[in-house]
Formats: C-alpha cells, sequence, structure tokens
C-alpha cells in the first residue's frame, strides 16, 4: 500500500494541486492571495480615513447655525409648542406668501 501510495501521489501530484489552488501553481497562487491581503489592508485603512474624515463633518456640521436652530425647532415641535415659537428664533421669518389670481 505504501508502494502504491508512493507512486500516485508522483503521478497525480500536479492533478491535486490543480485541484487545490486552480490553474496556477501553488507559489503563483500564494502571490495572489498575499496581494488580495495587501489590497484588503489598504481599502481598510483607505475607509478608516474616510470615516474619520467624515466624523469630523458630522461634529462640525452638528454645531453649525442652521443645524442649531433646526435642532430647537424639532424640540420645540415634540413638546407640543405653538408653531408661532417656532418663529422667535432670529433670521426665521416666514416667506411672503404669493398673490392669489
Amino acid at each position: 500500500h505504501a508502494e502504491l501510495l508512493a507512486v500516485g501521489s508522483v503521478l497525480f501530484r500536479s492533478h491535486v494541486l490543480r485541484e487545490a489552488f486552480g490553474t496556477d501553481d501553488v507559489l503563483e497562487h500564494l502571490k495572489s492571495q498575499s496581494e488580495y491581503k495587501e489590497l484588503l489592508r489598504k481599502l481598510e485603512k483607505l475607509s478608516k480615513k474616510i470615516n474619520d474624515v467624515h466624523e469630523g463633518h458630522v461634529r462640525k456640521a452638528k454645531f453649525a447655525g442652521i443645524n442649531t436652530q433646526r435642532s430647537q425647532s424639532w424640540m420645540a415641535i415634540q413638546a407640543g409648542e405653538p408653531a408661532t415659537a417656532l418663529l422667535d428664533t432670529p433670521g426665521s421669518t416666514p416667506a411672503a406668501m404669493p398673490a392669489a389670481p
């Protein structure tokens, strides 16, 4: 049985490797796998940078004047305050209604 295994592994080695790793040989397969992992690491770093920049923009927008005003208006709506209370904020005068034809 050992002789048969030895002869079979020599004869069918390339077939077994082709099934395991595709048409490339083992070194090409490992190289492509390594390149894939390197690309994945770069994409993860890029994703982290994008998320950090986005978080900075979100923090900046949170304290911008219009967003603060919207937040106050939303809290007033949820508290059930009348709509006229929402117009008391500076610079929030309603637009004039167009004339009826």
